[in-house]
């Protein structure tokens, strides 16, 4: 696999680069990815680190200028000298920053002769951020994972930055990804009104409509799935042949639809709490 000829294996893997010295020069050349400043690596030279008290005439230490590191200590040859990154972020390959494309913008278009005169470079910036978000609309593709621990609720609130979902799954005790189904079979009300005893609304003293809980809500949260599934339960073995035991092995009990004949559960979108809730047998 090749790094876009950029950097060698060490620098990416390892986060740092070696050089042998060869007694002659105590200069080297990095080849980092992004070059880094004299506060953001530690040398070494034979395993022994060596430092620079910021103070004074630099006499002792290292000190970086653009990709030249200078070793200010005495080399003999075949010294090794090791310059390592205190931070390392892999895959950062993949992505050009707003930096780099507001610097290329100014030197390709910018100048005396070229399509742009003059020009700010805080609008440069400005209109560089708007394309990135007009393409993030149609084009980029985004997706996070979130991960939490279902409560006895049986629901998830929305993610702050939420949009729309991929996919929804539980992780079972194999740390086996199963996918939670959307259902068709109930719904979330967005208003569930509260009524009196004869069935009439009940308003408030402005003339507001009152909402109150849910009752497709409770119901479904208490339905055991098992009667639309056809999963088996520990009351089935009581009474059933081994003969049904294999019909139901073999998708063949009575009424089974594809939609629901699965025990990963369901779950719904409720816009009006703003979570996603879930069938009962998700409670494991």
């Amino acid at each position: 696999m090749s790094l876009l000829g950029t950097v060698t294996e060490e620098n990416y893997y390892n986060g740092s680069q070696t050089f042998i010295a060869d007694g002659s020069t105590a200069e080297f050349t990095l080849t980092f990815e992004t070059l880094p400043t004299t506060n953001q690596v530690r040398v070494y030279v034979n395993n022994k680190e060596i430092t620079w008290d910021g103070i004074g005439p630099q006499t002792t230490g290292f000190n970086i200028s653009g990709s030249t590191i200078r070793i200010y200590e005495t080399l003999a040859t075949n010294d090794v000298v090791e310059v390592k990154l205190l931070d390392t972020t892999f895959g950062t390959y993949q992505y050009t920053s707003i930096k780099d494309i507001v610097d290329n913008f100014m030197i390709a278009y910018v100048g005396d002769g070229k399509l742009i005169d003059h020009v700010a470079k805080s609008d440069i910036i400005f209109h560089a951020k708007r394309g990135l978000q007009e393409f993030s609309y149609d084009v980029l593709k985004t997706v996070k994972l979130q991960e939490i621990e279902l409560g006895p609720s049986l629901s998830m609130p929305m993610p702050q930055d939420y949009v729309n979902y991929v996919k929804v799954c539980y992780i079972d005790s194999s740390g086996v990804r199963r996918i939670i189904y959307p259902t068709r079979l109930t719904t979330n009300p967005t208003e569930p009104m509260l009524q009196d005893d004869k069935y009439n609304y009940v308003f408030d003293d402005a003339g507001n409509a009152i909402e109150g809980s849910s009752v497709t809500e409770a119901r479904w949260k208490a339905f055991d799935t098992k009667n639309i599934s056809g999963d088996l339960s520990s009351e089935d073995s009581l009474y059933l042949t081994t003969a049904d035991y294999l019909r139901s092995d073999y998708g063949q009990r009575y009424g089974a639809t594809p939609e629901t004949t699965q025990v990963n559960g369901f779950f719904t979108i409720n816009e009006r709490t703003g979570s996603f809730s879930f069938s009962s047998d998700l409670i494991r």
